[in-house]
C-alpha cells in the first residue's frame, strides 16, 4: 500500500516537471514571436513617406549697418596719411558723440598706393622698302605712318584709403548719422542694410512653423493612403535664411549735404526655414 502511494507521488512530480518544462518552452516561444513581430529586420525594406515644410516669420529690423570711405592724396605718404587720419578721426569722434559704441565702429580696409599721371603721345615711324622695276633695283620711301607710342607715366603723389563699417543700434538715428557723416566730406557712403540683433528666437519660431507644416501634410497623406505614421527616420533643414530688405527710399547722395537728413524706412525682414521629414508608415 505504501509502495503504491510513493509511486503515485513520484509520477505526479515527474508530470509536474514535464508540465513546467513545456510551459517555459511555450513562454519563450511566445516571447520570441512577439519580439520578432515588433522588431524590424534592418535588411528588410522600410515603407516611408517624406514631406517638406516651410516656415516664414516677419520681424522689424532693429540695427542699421553702413560703411564709409576716406580717400586722400598728397605728394608724400606721410602727408596723405595725415590728411586721411584727420578726416577719419573727425568722423569717428562724431559717431561716438551720437552714442555709437567703439565695438560698433570697425575698420575694414587701409591702403596706401602710388598715384601716377599717364600721358599718351603720338610718334612717327618712317617705313622704307626696296622696289624692283624693269630689272633695276631702286629705293623707295613710303609715307610715314603715325601710331600711338606707349604712354609715359609720372609719379604725382600717394593715395591713402581707409574704410569703416558702422553699426547703428538706435535705428531711429540712422538718417541723422548718415547726414552727419556726409557733412564731414568723406569720399563714399554705401552698403546700407538692416538686420536683427538677436534673431535666435525668430529662427526657432520659423523652424517650428516649418516642422508643423511638414507634420500636418504627413498626417493628411497618411489618412489618404490608409496607413499610420510611425517614428521619424530622418530630418534635415536647408537652413534658416534671413531675407533683409534695404531702404528703397534712401538717397545716399543726399547724405553728403550738410543739414540734409534722409528718411530711412527699415521695413520688415523675412526669415525663412525649410525642413524635410521622413516618417515610417505602418
Amino acid at each position: 500500500m505504501n509502495g503504491n502511494i510513493f509511486s503515485s507521488k513520484k509520477i505526479e512530480k515527474v508530470l509536474l516537471c514535464l508540465l513546467g518544462i513545456v510551459t517555459i518552452f511555450f513562454i519563450f516561444k511566445i516571447v520570441s514571436i512577439t519580439k520578432s513581430y515588433f522588431e524590424t529586420d534592418p535588411n528588410a525594406p522600410v515603407n516611408t513617406i517624406t514631406l517638406s515644410g516651410t516656415g516664414k516669420v516677419f520681424a522689424v529690423a532693429d540695427i542699421a549697418n553702413f560703411s564709409f570711405t576716406v580717400d586722400e592724396t598728397a605728394s608724400t605718404v606721410a602727408d596723405a596719411q595725415k590728411l586721411a587720419t584727420d578726416k577719419n578721426n573727425k568722423a569717428i569722434d562724431y559717431l561716438k558723440q551720437q552714442g555709437i559704441a567703439e565695438k560698433d565702429i570697425q575698420a575694414t580696409g587701409y591702403n596706401v598706393s602710388p598715384k601716377y599721371d599717364y600721358n599718351t603721345r603720338p610718334c612717327a615711324i618712317p617705313m622704307s622698302a626696296q622696289s624692283i622695276s624693269g630689272g633695276s633695283v631702286g629705293s623707295a620711301v613710303y609715307p610715314s605712318t603715325t601710331i600711338v607710342c606707349p604712354p609715359s607715366s609720372k609719379l604725382v603723389g600717394y593715395e591713402v584709403t581707409e574704410s569703416i563699417n558702422v553699426k547703428v543700434r538706435d535705428i531711429t538715428k540712422a538718417g541723422t548719422i548718415l547726414a552727419g557723416i556726409g557733412s564731414l566730406n568723406v569720399t563714399n557712403i554705401s552698403g546700407l542694410s538692416f538686420t536683427i540683433d538677436n534673431d535666435k528666437d525668430i529662427k526657432a519660431q520659423a523652424r517650428k512653423m516649418a516642422i508643423d507644416d511638414a507634420k500636418s501634410q504627413a498626417v493628411k497623406l497618411a489618412g489618404d493612403l490608409g496607413v499610420r505614421l510611425g517614428k521619424v527616420t530622418s530630418f534635415s533643414e536647408n537652413g534658416v535664411s534671413p531675407v533683409f530688405y534695404s531702404a528703397k527710399a534712401m538717397d545716399v547722395a543726399s547724405a553728403t549735404g550738410a543739414g540734409s537728413v534722409p528718411q530711412i524706412p527699415a521695413g520688415q525682414n523675412e526669415i525663412d526655414s525649410n525642413v524635410s521629414i521622413t516618417y515610417q508608415i505602418k
